[in-house]
């Protein structure tokens, strides 16, 4: 398994909303997929590798999975300084 954690942003951010809601249309081009580690309370991107790939197919699946982290920081590092506002007050049907 090839796993990276990604940065989450300071708490009250919506960084990790913002990179939830990319997950769905990623998982769809890519076999790399977000995750939350629960141990370290931090947004982690795995991809899952078979034992018995090749040192070829390895190396492949490793520049894939790669290039994937590099789009998924970009993303975080876009999404890290937004700030979730929440309105003072709010009616409710």
């Amino acid at each position: 398994v090839f796993e990276r954690s990604l940065p989450a942003g300071e708490p009250g951010t919506g960084a990790l909303a913002r990179l939830a809601g990319y997950a769905a249309g990623r998982i769809l081009k890519e076999e790399a997929v977000l995750a939350w580690d629960p141990e370290a309370e931090c947004p982690i991107l795995w991809q899952d590798v078979s034992e018995s790939a090749s040192a070829e197919q390895l190396k492949i699946a490793f520049e894939v999975f790669c290039a994937s982290c590099d789009w998924w920081l970009a993303r975080a590092d876009e999404a890290g300084g937004e700030r979730v506002v929440f309105p003072g007050m709010m009616i409710r049907p």
